[in-house]
């Protein structure tokens, strides 16, 4: 998760994708006692998916609910890989 959530802080991965991989790939696999550190993420993502999916285009604020969304995602998505730095590689074997 913490790999897909780098992807969207660097914009290679589009929040949409992104946030469908960490959300049905990645949160499902995590016991709820231990997911307490991407409750915000995961919550960032779903109101994006939200915004996105309901709302109707035609409707004048549409596109900026959208971004807004969008940067939500990504605030979160960079607060969570920078908690959650990357693993050291181990050496040896």
């Amino acid at each position: 998760m913490r790999w897909w959530a780098q992807l969207i802080v660097d914009g290679v991965l589009d929040v949409r994708s992104g946030g469908h991989y960490i959300y049905w790939y990645g949160w499902s696999e995590i016991p709820y006692d231990q997911s307490e550190p991407l409750q915000p993420l995961i919550s960032s993502i779903v109101q994006h998916q939200d915004t996105a999916e309901y709302w109707a285009t035609w409707d004048t604020g549409y596109t900026s609910r959208v971004l807004d969304a969008q940067t939500k995602v990504v605030d979160e998505a960079r607060t969570f890989v920078q908690a959650w730095p990357a693993s050291e590689p181990r050496s040896g074997r």
